[in-house]
């Protein structure tokens, strides 16, 4: 399928993108949430547009999320704050 083929020509690049920023365990499940929003937004894919160059960007974005999602247990966590 095309999944199958998107997966063995970017799969291995993706995971190491994502645990050169963060560790194994949030590498691998951040690597299969972009992976489920590749099929959720397929219809957003431009196919003009390099599909690397937006799956990182997917990739990038969750990352993001997951850190500010980390980062905010962490000050509450090591800061006693309540969240708002």
């Amino acid at each position: 399928s095309d999944l199958e083929q998107l997966l063995q020509r970017h799969g291995d690049d993706l995971y190491y993108y994502l645990l050169s920023q963060t560790d194994k365990f949030t590498a691998e499940d951040l690597s299969q949430q972009t992976w489920i929003t590749v099929i959720d937004k397929r219809h957003l894919y431009k196919q003009q547009g390099q599909f690397k160059f937006w799956l990182f960007k997917l990739a990038r974005n969750k990352l993001i999320d997951e850190l500010r999602k980390q980062n905010k247990h962490l000050c509450e966590n090591d800061l006693g704050v309540v969240p708002l």
